[in-house]
């Protein structure tokens, strides 16, 4: 993930908690509701990074940056790469074809790990459905010159934080 500094000039003072002597700067309190990213202060406390993945939006789809921006580009991807489909007949064949195209688009996205499931396609927990079916693709819509897929993603998620528990393990703990 590609880091990006920001300055933020019109910040005066943040919020603190503490001794007048020995203030501490809230951050996480009043930011991470608000979706904003942890702030990271310069050795001198007078510059501030944001620093992270969160998003302001209030869609929990879109809560990490990455999300929103893979899509997006997913989106322009598939409208420029699927020009081959237009004036071709509509029907089956053509379906299979796109549905042929989509697999070899995606199942390097779950190489890679963008995309999570236990098999890029298919299974009890799959990181790619395609729907190209009858259902969607009534003659009315082949009729209209038309055709639909929908695509559902299980997009990776961003690990912010690992939690670690350690304890003893005693006689009951280990049968």
């Amino acid at each position: 993930m590609k880091r990006t500094d920001a300055r933020l000039p019109e910040i005066i003072k943040l919020p603190v908690v503490g001794k007048p002597d020995n203030p501490i700067q809230l951050d996480h309190e009043i930011l991470y509701p608000a979706g904003i990213n942890i702030l990271k202060w310069n050795m001198r406390g007078t510059s501030v990074i944001i620093w992270g993945d969160r998003s302001l939006s209030q869609n929990a789809t879109f809560k990490f940056y990455h999300k929103r921006n893979l899509l997006s580009q997913y989106e322009i991807d598939l409208l420029e790469g699927f020009d081959f489909t237009i004036f071709d007949i509509n029907d089956s064949t053509t379906d299979d074809l796109i549905i042929a195209a989509l697999m070899d688009y995606f199942r390097p996205e779950w190489v890679k790990r963008a995309i999570r499931g236990s098999a890029p396609f298919g299974g009890s927990y799959p990181a790619c459905t395609i729907n190209m079916g009858p259902d969607i693709n009534t003659d009315a819509v082949r009729g209209a010159g038309e055709a639909k897929v929908e695509i559902a993603l299980r997009l990776a998620d961003t690990l912010e934080r690992l939690r670690i528990f350690i304890g003893p393990m005693g006689l009951a703990e280990g049968a």
